[in-house]
């Protein structure tokens, strides 16, 4: 009985008292049900990466089994392991990052309180949203490298725009905007027209071209307008930047 009662120093901590007789009490063992409902939310949240929330969520599932034998709480909380650790694994596997190098979770009989094995999962929690982020930093920044290289492409094409690329990732325009903007400090559209422009420049001085032919041959949809955009971006026109070029050489 006194080592039974003992054992509740997982949720006291150190140094604690503990009545025995309210430790081994038949009613409240056989009262006892695992809680799958809040186990089933607590992996869903976890699942869906907010890994902050099913911390918090787990923490209290852990300590709400502090009145029942540690008998029963013991195989409870074994139960609670393999559940996150199958939880993790298919995170692993879903999202591709490794799992190997996980924190272990231990069983309950190899630490001495309840905070020990909270923070051995907060340990596992951490590494799972560091993976996630890490995941979603690279694809994001696969998804940019992608865009980049659209552009790049297709910036001739005076109908090229934000929509048709969104169309190509099928994907939103509001979402491909937002997310290129966080990445790059950058709107596409912006890129799209500074590319243009410098594209303008290298024809202009290494070309006899007209101005009407660069205008062509850089997405511009009107003469008019490329030499409006030109004067707006570098102060000068582009037939007074091709003779400032043919000058200096």
């Amino acid at each position: 009985q006194v080592q039974e009662a003992s054992m509740h120093r997982f949720f006291r901590g150190h140094g604690c008292i503990i009545n025995a007789q309210n430790t081994t009490d038949e009613d409240v063992q056989n009262t006892y049900v695992y809680p799958a409902d809040k186990e089933k939310k607590m992996l869903d949240t976890l699942l869906s990466g907010h890994t902050e929330d099913a911390h918090s969520m787990l923490k209290d599932l852990l300590m709400q089994m502090e009145e029942y034998p540690f008998s029963t709480v013991k195989v409870a909380i074994s139960r609670l392991i393999m559940s996150v650790n199958n939880a993790v694994r298919h995170m692993s596997e879903r999202n591709g990052f490794a799992v190997e190098s996980k924190p272990e979770l231990p069983s309950p009989d190899r630490l001495e309180t309840a905070v020990d094995l909270i923070e051995h999962y907060q340990l596992v929690f951490d590494h799972v949203r560091s993976s996630l982020a890490d995941k979603r930093n690279t694809k994001q920044e696969r998804l940019v490298r992608q865009i980049n290289e659209r552009i790049e492409q297709a910036y001739a094409d005076p109908d090229f725009c934000l929509n048709q690329i969104a169309e190509e990732l099928d994907m939103s325009p509001i979402y491909v905007s937002r997310l290129y903007k966080q990445q790059t400090m950058s709107t596409i559209v912006d890129v799209i027209h500074q590319l243009r422009i410098r594209k303008a420049c290298e024809l202009l001085e290494q070309t006899d071209w007209s101005v009407a032919d660069v205008a062509e041959q850089t997405g511009f949809a009107s003469s008019s307008y490329f030499h409006r955009m030109f004067k707006r971006s570098l102060g000068v026109t582009p037939t007074d930047f091709r003779r400032s070029k043919a000058n200096a050489q």
